[in-house]
């Protein structure tokens, strides 16, 4: 049953969110067994936490940024960013430190933010979705 509910959510991703088909390299499958690994991990889809500096730079938790302000969130493990570069699929996203024009995506005819809006109603209804 869980199988068929993962498989549902990646052909939804596909059909329903637009998506440029010229740089895909990951299949709906190994998209699938990412999803399944990442429900197992604790950290779901991040990696680690770090202080996102107003200058750029990303430094460890426990230091602060050289100038004030900054945000301190999650980092992406890097299959998550691989993934969102290669085939416009976003897990797990933090909006903390996306601006705006990233994420109404008009150029991909807004498919960050229907994601966004997925990722959502997934939290609600299976228990963490990526991140249980």
């Amino acid at each position: 049953m869980r199988s068929f509910f993962y498989c549902t959510i990646v052909i939804s991703i596909y059909f329903i969110l637009p998506f440029s088909t010229d740089a895909q390299t990951a299949d709906p499958a190994e998209i699938r067994d990412m999803i399944v690994t990442f429900k197992k991990d604790i950290r779901g889809p991040y990696k680690d936490i770090r202080w996102y500096c107003e200058d750029g730079t990303v430094i460890p938790p426990k230091e602060k940024c050289p100038e004030p302000g900054g945000v301190q969130r999650a980092r992406y493990k890097d299959e998550v960013v691989d993934l969102a570069e290669s085939n416009h699929v976003f897990l797990g996203q933090i909006l903390s430190t996306t601006s705006r024009h990233a994420f109404w995506d008009s150029t991909e005819n807004n498919a960050r933010a229907k994601q966004y809006l997925l990722e959502q109603y997934l939290k609600q209804i299976d228990n963490g979705w990526v991140n249980e």
